[in-house]
């Protein structure tokens, strides 16, 4: 998939999704979640710099349009118990949480949100050849939100149903039938 795909007006500069870079001028995206707003604005950077969560940037020109942040973590065995089944909560799962989605109001309803989930989704899987886990996690912030996720394929935890989780093995399904 492209990373242009219904994120464009006519007539605009393209969108890129790049590796987050501290030069582009953050200040004036606005999602409209106020938790996501104040983690780009103050500390996307900082994590950037550790090295924990990394984060993309979907530019246009110099604007950021929209961007998404992802980190390592496990799936608790609760969790685990609760997603799979009794038997299979034993240990935890290896994972990877998708922490940050925000697309700005400016270019939200064109289709960006996907773009971007679908960059991550495609960056996971190539990295899951690397490094060995076997979930992807995210937690929404509404259930509107979860919806989005649910139908991008995640399945929400019963019990906690803003967490959502897609194993490697679908994802990678997944995208074995698109090509």
């Amino acid at each position: 998939m492209s990373n242009r795909d219904d994120a464009e007006p006519e007539g605009s500069e393209p969108i890129r999704i790049i590796p987050f870079d501290p030069t582009i001028d953050r200040s004036t995206f606005a999602c409209g979640q106020v938790s996501v707003d104040a983690w780009f604005a103050t500390q996307a950077g900082r994590s950037d710099r550790v090295g924990a969560p990394r984060t993309f940037l979907a530019v246009r020109g110099r604007s950021v349009a929209g961007f998404y942040a992802s980190v390592v973590t496990q799936m608790g065995r609760d969790e685990v118990a609760e997603a799979f089944g009794i038997g299979k909560s034993r240990y935890p799962k290896p994972a990877v949480l998708l922490a940050q989605l925000g697309v700005d109001r400016t270019e939200q309803g064109r289709g960006l949100g996907r773009v971007l989930l679908v960059h991550a989704l495609t960056s996971f899987l190539e990295a899951s050849k690397l490094v060995g886990f076997e979930v992807v996690l995210v937690d929404a912030l509404s259930s509107e939100v979860c919806a989005f996720y649910r139908k991008m394929g995640f399945t929400s935890l019963e019990d906690h149903p803003l967490r959502l989780f897609m194993t490697v093995k679908t994802l990678r399904a997944t995208f074995d039938s698109i090509d």
